[in-house]
C-alpha cells in the first residue's frame, strides 16, 4: 500500500486522489476469482464473509466490499482505523473494529511500533540508493561525453 501521510489529506481533492490511488493498488495486487483472476474461475455461490486483519484505511475493505456479503475489518492503530472509518463510511457491508488480532485469547496486547519505523527507515534506504545510483549513471554518462 501507498504509506499514509495524515497531512496530505488536509483538503477533499487530495484526500480523493490518495484513495483512488490506494483503490488501484488494491485491484493491482489482490486477485479475487471470477474477478481479476485471469482464469475463468467462478463462484458457485455468492461469497459470504471476507476477514481483513490490519485493514490500514480501508482499500482492500472497501475493495472486497463488492466481492464478499460481509467484510470484517480490525485495525489496531486508531488514527488509522478512524481514518478507515471515514473511507468506509458509505460502504454498509463492512464492520470494522478497531482492534488487534491474536491468537492468545483475552490478553491485552501493547502494539510495537517499531516495526512500522523500520519499515519506514527500509523504504528510506532503497530511495537513497536509487538516488545514489542515479547519480552514479550520471557521472558516468558526462564522462563518455
Amino acid at each position: 500500500m501507498i504509506e499514509l501521510n495524515f497531512n496530505d489529506l488536509k483538503d477533499e481533492l487530495s484526500k480523493k486522489e490518495w484513495w483512488d490511488r490506494e483503490l488501484a493498488e488494491c485491484v493491482h495486487c489482490y486477485r479475487i476469482p471470477a474477478f481479476n483472476l485471469p482464469l475463468p474461475i467462478y463462484f458457485k455461490r455468492y461469497p459470504k464473509v471476507c476477514v481483513d486483519i490490519g485493514a490500514n484505511v480501508g482499500a482492500f475493505s472497501y475493495y472486497a466490499s463488492k466481492f464478499f456479503k460481509t467484510v470484517y475489518a480490525y485495525e489496531a492503530v486508531k488514527k488509522t482505523c478512524v481514518t478507515a472509518r471515514d473511507n468506509l463510511k458509505d460502504v454498509n457491508n463492512i464492520i470494522l473494529y478497531n482492534l488487534a488480532v491474536s491468537d492468545i485469547s483475552g490478553k491485552k496486547m501493547k502494539l510495537n511500533y517499531l516495526h512500522m519505523v523500520v519499515g519506514y527507515l527500509e523504504t528510506l534506504r532503497f530511495l537513497i540508493i536509487s538516488i545514489l545510483q542515479k547519480i552514479n549513471y550520471l557521472n558516468c554518462v558526462k564522462q563518455l561525453i
